[in-house]
C-alpha cells in the first residue's frame, strides 16, 4: 500500500475483479509485526461484501520481513453493485488507519 497524505495512492491491478494491496513497514519490523499488520489489513477487505477471496503474503521476494502483500479477488461483477474502481476507493477509505504501513 503506498500512501500519500494518509491515502493509499496505488494498489495494483492484476485482471478486472482482481488487485494486490502491499505494504511496508520500517526496515528492522519483526516478522511477526509484519504478520499482525497483514492480518488486519486482510480482516477489513474480508469484511467487504464483494470480495470473494483474498491471499496474504507476509516477507518480501528477498526475505524482507517487513514487508507483504495482499491478493484480493472480487465476486463476479454481475453479483456485485460495485466496479472494480468503487471498491479499490473504498478499500483506500477503509485503510487509511494502515497509512503508517507505507
Amino acid at each position: 500500500m503506498i500512501v500519500n497524505d494518509g491515502v493509499v495512492e496505488q494498489i495494483h491491478v492484476e485482471q478486472p475483479g482482481e488487485f494486490s494491496v502491499s505494504y511496508d513497514l520500517p526496515p528492522g519490523a519483526s516478522l511477526e509485526e509484519s504478520n499482525k499488520v497483514g492480518a488486519a489489513i486482510d480482516e477489513v477487505v474480508r469484511g467487504n461484501p464483494e470480495v470473494q477471496l483474498s491471499a496474504l503474503t507476509v516477507g518480501g521476494m528477498n526475505g524482507e520481513a517487513h514487508m507483504g502483500s495482499l491478493y484480493v479477488h472480487l465476486v463476479p461483477s454481475k453479483e456485485r453493485k460495485l466496479n472494480t474502481s468503487q471498491v479499490k476507493a473504498k478499500m483506500r477509505d477503509q485503510l487509511k488507519p494502515y497509512a503508517y504501513a507505507n
